[in-house]
């Protein structure tokens, strides 16, 4: 354990898209839709274990650059309102030690046939990690891959895997 302090970092962004809050919505609900928006980058590989978005439900994924997956990933899903929002926690850890929690909302509004999407994320970096930038980064690249999947662009994919 390290005498460096925790970091703690509130991020809010948000878009408008070009489209109704039921599409948006069941983007994000789809848990292979789900997976493609929010890994990021062609970069980074996302695997899922289990993709479980409703009221306590969870994902587990693990994450990491090219064939890398170190990181362990559990979204733990608190609430969900269809076509309103979305409340869960993640918790990111590797090696068995939790590096980052994280508390998260993302809400939808409709605008008549378009849609806007603003994402709040309080978040905790432990010991010694470093880098809330990559963690703000990531809802940020989630957005931008949102409008690339709303627009039919999005062309990476995350590898799945069921949990035995």
């Amino acid at each position: 354990m390290s005498e460096k302090p925790a970091q703690h970092s509130t991020i809010i962004l948000g878009r408008t898209y070009e489209a109704p809050v039921a599409e948006v919505f069941a983007a994000i609900i789809d848990p292979e839709d789900r997976g493609r928006i929010f890994s990021g980058s062609e970069k980074l590989t996302v695997t899922f274990e289990q993709a479980d978005l409703r009221v306590n439900g969870r994902d587990v994924f693990r994450f990491g650059r090219g064939d890398e997956t170190a990181l362990r990933g559990e979204a733990f899903y608190h609430d969900v309102v269809d076509e309103r929002r979305i409340v869960y926690s993640d918790v990111i850890s590797h090696a068995g030690a939790c590096v980052w929690v994280a508390a998260v909302t993302i809400e939808f509004v409709a605008q008549g046939a378009r849609t806007q999407v603003k994402v709040t994320a309080q978040t905790v970096l432990l010991d010694d990690v470093d880098g809330l930038e990559g963690v703000s980064g990531r809802f940020a690249a989630f957005l931008d891959n949102l409008q690339r999947h709303l627009d039919g662009t999005l062309r990476f994919r995350p590898r799945t895997v069921s949990a035995d």
